[in-house]
């Protein structure tokens, strides 16, 4: 609990120093500042197998959805969000005549999730504009499936401080544009447009993992038993495994400094723990508003 209490303290210590920082620069660059709230939903494609329970992938299609803040200057950007999804996946498993081969695992996902970017003027230009900085994110994990017995409830959480890159490319539309098709025609107005790809590369990767075996091995004593403590018995950090993300945007603003976006988030994770790892990946579409808020 204290490692948690440690990254939460992190995290908004980095977003309060650059919400700080804005606050203390001049008028003229206080007037460079964008802030906005962005909630968002998504359909997510998850798929993950646990070796301490069962050698299977475990596929499924879940609804994802999450807030966010962000603040954007054209020298830095930093961005918090929250992130839930909820699924139901099922085995990959041969059909047989036999007995019934097929399982599924209820999962529910939540993460915590920061960075801060810093443009590189050398990189940059009026049509491009490339960032680098770092990022943090805490995801923890909880599944249950009833086929595996007393295995049957999983929880883990990965803890991850990553190199962060993120390139934007403007495709605004500067002229209104006159489209022919012969029985009518469509004008388009000018519009503020881009495109950004951003890779997030795990540096420090830290996991909470069970032991070898999942069945709890603590004793049972009534209302003096502490059921979290019961679930998380064995659990420990350790340093090992990777994550790595990607997320693909494209966004459209209006003229009153509000907007859209339609993303494509592709994030992977490998947790060995102690014995036996987990590994999951994820892809998820989503769509987001921009909410200017000063």
């Amino acid at each position: 609990m204290n490692f948690l209490r440690g990254i939460i303290i992190m995290l908004f210590a980095m977003v309060s120093s650059f919400h700080s920082y804005s606050k203390n620069g001049n008028s003229a660059n206080e007037s460079l500042w964008k802030h906005y709230f962005m909630p968002s939903v998504g359909i997510e494609l998850i798929t993950f197998r646990d070796l301490a329970t069962s050698p299977l992938f475990y596929d499924g299609v879940g609804l994802a959805g999450n807030i966010a803040w962000q603040w954007e200057h054209p020298k830095n950007e930093t961005n918090l969000a929250l992130y839930g999804t909820s699924s139901t996946t099922t085995s990959r498993t041969p059909l047989s005549t036999f007995f019934q081969t097929s399982t599924s695992s209820s999962f529910l996902s939540g993460s915590v999730y920061v960075h801060s970017l810093f443009t590189l003027p050398s990189l940059s230009n009026d049509k491009r504009t490339v960032q680098l900085g770092g990022a943090m994110a805490n995801t923890w994990n909880i599944r249950s499936n009833p086929s595996l017995f007393n295995n049957g409830f999983g929880m883990e959480s990965f803890a991850n401080l990553f190199l962060s890159g993120k390139g934007i490319y403007d495709i605004s539309r500067k002229h209104s544009v006159v489209q022919d098709f012969v029985l009518f025609t469509r004008t388009l107005q000018p519009a503020k447009r881009n495109i950004s790809l951003q890779l997030n590369i795990g540096l420090l990767n830290l996991n909470y993992r069970p032991g070898y075996a999942y069945n709890a091995d603590v004793a049972l004593d009534g209302s003096n038993t502490d059921p979290l403590a019961f679930l998380l018995d064995g659990h420990v950090w350790k340093i090992n495994g990777y994550r790595l993300g990607t997320q693909l945007d494209y966004t459209k603003y209006i003229p009153n400094g509000n907007g859209h976006r339609w993303s494509y988030i592709w994030d992977i994770a490998q947790a060995p723990g102690r014995f036996e790892p987990f590994e999951m990946v994820t892809h998820r579409i989503q769509y987001t508003l921009l909410i200017q808020t000063k």
